[in-house]
């Protein structure tokens, strides 16, 4: 059976808004494996197989189609366009059809078109024929020449396929097959085995429905809890996060579980900092738990980061996290970035000679990382330690002015 990956999730991504679903439609009826493809109203076919393909809005019974979204400005997008011209050279006398839509405007896409191929010689002659000097490198509309490339700017196919589907990253296939039906999703260079079983009539659908269903849900409930955290509402969040740990799922996507609901209460618990501050530390303190050093040390982190924006950061919430930290160091050998975290919160909290006395600990440490990135962090924990000894420096003197007794003028 074909495995559903999640895609990884950062906790970055759960922070700010989704770029490709900002742009999306607000309308759009779900779509899953199984659901019949609905017709596809492409305005702009920029190519056609070199014209083997012709120009449709309905899928013809007992062929297979494969609908990719795609953008000029994504890498994988385009990395992933050899990829898409082989197969269909391949499956082409097998009734396959490769359709890319983007939404772009049509002139971004010639233009983009233009471009050579990165690291592509020159054409290949075919057989029989010498090369010639004079041959060009290949162009991107070369590479693609060979499927139907096509822009849709209105986004009313993305919305019927994309959106529906609940996706959120590009580039995406939709394998839509014999029957009309949309039989599998995922990325584009994941579909070479789906793809054979579907043109062979071997292909499993109900067994990738389940999973695919399965995840589809788990995304739903990941993002309506990390939205319900973002607005405060800690209640629905407790709700969605309550369904995730009901969820029956395969082995392979349980097993990420434990990680989605970390990164969700890390979102919880760096809203709560500014709007509930109690909570928050009652709700690290439960955390405190399940975490080994180094996840302590991430919300350490995010604290400092929080604060070096200006963020008014609880005294209570900060002496909260450097007792979490302390506590797991006591049993886990801490290394630089431990002392980094812990330099940086006590200087959040004012206390500047506990902060120099860590820090020095930070640079004395074992770099983190090889060659150039352990260099880099070296420097940086030598910046850091400048910084406060600096600001040590300067107060100091700032204090040493104000004692100084004023000159007698007698």
């Amino acid at each position: 059976m074909q495995r559903i990956f999640l895609p990884a999730l950062l906790l970055v991504s759960l922070l700010h808004a989704n770029p490709v679903a900002a742009q999306q439609p607000a309308e759009a009826k779900e779509m899953t494996i199984g659901s019949t493809a609905p017709p596809i109203d492409i305005e702009h076919w920029v190519s056609t197989g070199n014209g083997q393909f012709e120009q449709f809005n309905e899928f013809e019974s007992g062929k297979v189609y494969v609908v990719e979204f795609w953008a000029t400005w994504c890498g994988p997008c385009v990395a992933s366009m050899p990829h898409l011209a082989d197969l269909q050279k391949k499956y082409a006398e097998q009734g396959v059809t490769v359709v890319s839509v983007s939404d772009e405007p049509l002139e971004t896409v010639e233009k983009f078109l233009e471009r050579e191929v990165m690291g592509a010689q020159a054409h290949a002659p075919a057989e029989g024929e010498e090369a010639s000097a004079d041959e060009a490198p290949q162009t991107y509309a070369d590479l693609t020449s060979v499927y139907c490339l096509t822009t849709d700017p209105d986004g009313s196919v993305k919305n019927d396929y994309f959106r529906a589907a609940g996706q959120r990253g590009i580039p995406c296939a939709f394998i839509v097959g014999k029957d009309g039906v949309v039989e599998w999703i995922g990325h584009p260079m994941a579909m070479d085995e789906p793809l054979e079983q579907i043109v062979t009539d071997s292909w499993d659908r109900e067994a990738f429905a389940e999973a695919f269903r399965a995840k589809q849900q788990l995304e739903k409930l990941f993002q309506s809890a990390a939205a319900a955290a973002q607005q405060g509402d800690y209640d629905a969040f407790d709700t969605a996060v309550t369904e995730i740990e009901a969820l029956k799922l395969p082995e392979d996507m349980a097993g990420r579980v434990p990680m989605m609901l970390r990164q969700l209460d890390q979102v919880a618990t760096m809203t709560m900092l500014s709007n509930d501050p109690e909570r928050a530390i009652a709700r690290m303190n439960e955390q405190a738990a399940s975490m080994n050093l180094m996840q302590a040390t991430n919300l350490g982190a995010q604290i400092m980061q929080q604060n070096a924006r200006g963020k008014e950061i609880k005294p209570e919430v900060v002496d909260a996290v450097i007792a979490i930290i302390e506590e797991k160091s006591d049993a886990d050998k801490p290394v630089g970035a431990v002392f980094y975290t812990l330099a940086g919160l006590y200087h959040a909290k004012g206390d500047l000679d506990k902060a120099i006395e860590l820090q020095e600990q930070a640079v004395a440490a074992p770099a983190t990382g090889v060659g150039a990135r352990a260099a880099r962090f070296q420097a940086a924990m030598q910046a850091f330690l400048k910084k406060l000894q600096d600001e040590k420096g300067a107060g100091a003197e700032e204090e040493s002015t104000e004692e100084a007794p004023a000159e007698s003028n007698g």
